[in-house]
């Protein structure tokens, strides 16, 4: 797109031509309509403009000094920084074939001199708005291609994840369908529990997953973020969330960051959820330390 500095110009339009009253004459009805004009007087020092300014649209002349217009269209296309950028041939050649030469280099229309100030401004605006409109799809065709990664990267995080509770439920159910048919009534207490835990667990990270791909969906917001303050109120809202569950939570001092709060918020309740629900099935010591080693949290 164009590097125009104010943004009230309707675009920036690089003209290339040797004749001073055409120049003349293409400057004013340009600039009537807002748009911004460049001049380049020859297909060589055109390259210089191009290099300083990426305009939105390039009307160009055929018959020019030294490089001529069909060779400067054919270098233009030819180069991934301005190939997309349409080209408008402004020539007063009328021969069929002359046309022909110019398509084939690369141009998107062919305006016959003398030209009317509307014709040549309606020429312009829609192959503009055309160019602006492509730009636009590869934009949202980058995007789309970005959110289907991310969506595979989330489908496989999903079947990752859930692979190892539904593999216990398996297990489980299989022992426990071994015992029935034995006879064996002993553990089936235990066994239920186990699968009824993993399905708990499950549901969990059912619910983890949907909080945090609602979440993705929204813009970043970043700000200044006191880590400490952030990690201890997580550390009280998780303590009222599971009460009487006897956990030692050690907390080091944690430096200051940028980035989206709620999102890193979302995480530490995560994280601690999770260990909490944990340590509660385990006779382990109940024990869960929050640090920083090498820059990165633990």
């Amino acid at each position: 797109m164009s590097n125009n500095k104010n943004s009230n110009y309707e675009g920036t339009v690089l003209v290339i031509e040797d004749s001073h009253d055409s120049i003349n004459l293409i400057r004013s009805i340009l600039e009537e309509a807002r748009f911004r004009v460049l001049i380049a007087t020859s297909g060589e020092s055109a390259f210089d403009r191009l290099i300083i300014n990426n305009p939105d649209i390039i009307l160009l002349d055929i018959l020019l000094p030294g490089m001529d217009g069909y060779e400067t269209c054919k270098l233009l296309k030819s180069d991934e920084r301005w190939k997309r950028i349409p080209v408008i041939f402004l020539s007063a050649l009328t021969d069929p074939y002359d046309k022909k030469i110019g398509f084939e280099a690369g141009a998107v229309d062919f305006l016959n001199k003398p030209y009317s100030p509307e014709e040549l401004l309606a020429r312009v605006k829609t192959h503009l708005a055309s160019y602006r409109l492509h730009n636009q799809t590869l934009v949202y065709a980058k995007e789309l291609e970005e959110r289907i990664q991310d969506l595979d990267a989330f489908t496989y995080t999903v079947s990752h994840d859930l692979r190892n509770p539904i593999r216990a439920m398996d297990g489980y159910a299989h022992l426990l369908s071994m015992d029935l048919l034995s006879g064996n009534t002993e553990r089936n207490t235990y066994f239920l529990d186990k699968i009824y835990e993993n399905i708990i667990m499950m549901d969990n990270l059912i619910e983890d997953l949907l909080k945090f791909s609602r979440m993705s969906r929204k813009p970043l917001e970043f700000s200044h973020i006191d880590m400490n303050s952030l990690v201890h109120s997580v550390v009280r809202e998780m303590r009222e969330v599971f009460p009487g569950r006897e956990v030692d939570i050690t907390i080091d001092d944690i430096p200051s960051t940028v980035g989206d709060s709620h999102l890193i918020r979302q995480v530490y309740i995560n994280l601690l959820s999770n260990a909490m629900k944990f340590l509660f099935r385990t006779p382990l010591s109940k024990c869960v330390q929050i640090c920083t080693s090498a820059g990165e949290f633990l």
